[in-house]
């Protein structure tokens, strides 16, 4: 009961912060936004309940203390805070979580369920298509914590820094120098390629199964090693969005 009581206080302090950023109007800069949350998490009160918490990603492990220079908010709509906390076990490595308030995170667990499932039966046949099911669970309503994959990158990022933001979409080759960047070598670049083409395999299979739509180059991403995965899963089953150009007979 102790831990459980412990981390709905951590849970409800992270939305609470959410929540300050979120209504926020102010014409301050990001950068400077970001200072004032890190000022709000240094507050004795909150590092009190945030840190020595039970990871609920992964009860295995035990978040310590903050991160606080680590820690900021992403742009998207509802501000998912990015998180980073030292690892209990000091011989680990820190732990990265991204708390989302606003967004139902229940289809996202079930689809990576099922990614996951997808993956050991392939594996179980000896195929391993280098599938990147990231941890995700829902905590309450629209409430809810991600895993963040590091060393990755969206493929509109690296479209972008590969080329001028009119023909970012358009210009071959972009991934290709970008895994060429981050794998010094032949073997090393040879052996990226050929996690980009199994992983990129696995996800044509598991989103066209699993019905997966809104798919697009801002939720498909690619890790430094060279493997592809799939992010934003609000859209699965047959339930996509509707085109409001949709011509509808009487």
């Amino acid at each position: 009961m102790q831990i459980l009581t412990k981390q709905i206080e951590c849970i409800s302090k992270l939305r609470r912060i959410n929540e300050i950023i979120r209504e926020d109007k102010s014409r301050d800069s990001r950068e400077k936004k970001i200072v004032q949350m890190q000022e709000i998490l240094k507050q004795k009160y909150y590092q009190e309940t945030l840190n020595d918490v039970i990871n609920p990603l992964d009860p295995a492990y035990k978040l310590g203390l903050l991160r606080i220079n680590k820690c900021k908010f992403m742009d998207s709509k509802m501000k998912p805070l990015w998180l980073v906390f030292e690892n209990a076990d000091r011989a680990a490595p820190d732990i990265y979580l991204m708390f989302k308030n606003g967004d139902d995170l229940r289809q996202d667990m079930l689809t990576l369920q099922m990614i996951r499932i997808m993956d050991y039966m392939w594996k179980e046949e000896g195929l391993d298509l280098r599938m990147t099911p990231y941890k995700c669970v829902s905590l309450a309503k629209n409430v809810g914590l991600i895993e963040v994959v590091l060393n990755a990158d969206t493929i509109a990022n690296i479209q972008k820094e590969k080329s001028s933001a009119a023909l970012a979409a358009f210009r071959k080759g972009s991934i290709y120098s970008w895994l060429k960047d981050h794998n010094a070598g032949e073997e090393a670049l040879k052996k990226a390629v050929e996690e980009f083409t199994f992983s990129c395999a696995g996800y044509c299979v598991a989103t066209y199964v699993l019905g997966i739509a809104d798919r697009h180059n801002d939720n498909i991403m690619v890790k430094r090693n060279g493997q592809l995965f799939h992010i934003d899963f609000g859209h699965i089953l047959g339930k996509f969005k509707v085109s409001p150009f949709v011509w509808l007979e009487e």
